[in-house]
């Protein structure tokens, strides 16, 4: 089987197209390629001639293979929050109700995939789909799974990082507003690990109290009140940082609702 899945990715098909045509996931091919040491190709690469046309969205397949820079970080912590992983597809997904926020995510990965707009009732949101394999492994190695609502936890990138990370993740699964006297107020949403490891950066960076997570229709939550605590919450979260939802910056920094 390896040498006719070399010769059919080659040809110019995708890792994931291979595997459709020879009855495998993705996954398997991809660690019989790192056995065997099959050189891999990026995902901007095409092939030219008639097999060019097999690969019909590029992106940057490899972003998320290691996290070492603000971008990267920002866009693992969004994802953790609000991605939804395809197993079947080998992708993700990414809806949003911030048109920013995804077309942000696309240009970080210098993806061609088109932004679609969804209506769901009264609210308009927006949905970007990047189907690659080595992209899905990234994110994988990286604590995004298919199941991740349930199993999501803080991953493993370096310290200086996590500012970033836990932005990102505050722009996807956070909330933030001020409250009739004008006092600012936020929380976080997720599983309850990952609610701790925030917890507990924010303990150890800010100097917030280990604040109880509240389970509350089925959702984990940590709340923090006042104005001080949470611009000091936001003081972090925004050191150094050069991507960020502008609406909830504005609600810290500008007073906007």
């Amino acid at each position: 089987m390896l040498n006719e899945a070399v010769g059919l990715y080659n040809s110019g098909l995708s890792l994931t197209a291979v595997g459709v045509r020879l009855g495998c996931s993705c996954s398997t091919l991809h660690r019989l390629f790192v056995k065997h040491g099959v050189s891999r190709r990026r995902s901007s690469e095409h092939l030219r001639g008639k097999q060019s046309h097999n690969r019909k969205y590029t992106c940057k397949a490899h972003f998320f293979d290691s996290i070492t820079d603000e971008a990267q970080a920002y866009y693992l912590g969004l994802l953790l929050a609000d991605g939804n992983m395809t197993k079947s597809s080998k992708g993700v997904v990414l809806y949003s109700k911030d048109y920013e926020l995804v077309v942000g995510f696309k240009n970080a990965l210098n993806a061609t995939n088109p932004i679609d707009t969804i209506e769901r009732g009264p609210y308009t949101g927006y949905e970007i789909r990047v189907f690659d394999c080595d992209l899905y492994q990234g994110l994988r190695a990286n604590g995004c799974t298919t199941c991740k609502s349930h199993t999501v936890k803080f991953p493993d990138i370096p310290e200086s990082l996590t500012s970033h990370l836990v932005r990102g993740y505050f722009d996807g699964d956070g909330g933030v507003g001020r409250d009739k006297r004008g006092y600012l107020r936020m929380n976080f949403r997720g599983t309850h690990a990952m609610l701790s490891s925030i917890s507990a950066i924010l303990n150890i960076q800010v100097g917030t109290n280990l604040n109880k997570i509240s389970l509350d229709g089925g959702i984990h939550r940590i709340y923090y009140s006042g104005t001080p605590l949470c611009t000091r919450i936001a003081d972090f979260m925004y050191k150094d940082a050069s991507v960020f939802l502008i609406r909830k910056h504005t609600i810290f920094y500008g007073g906007g609702l």
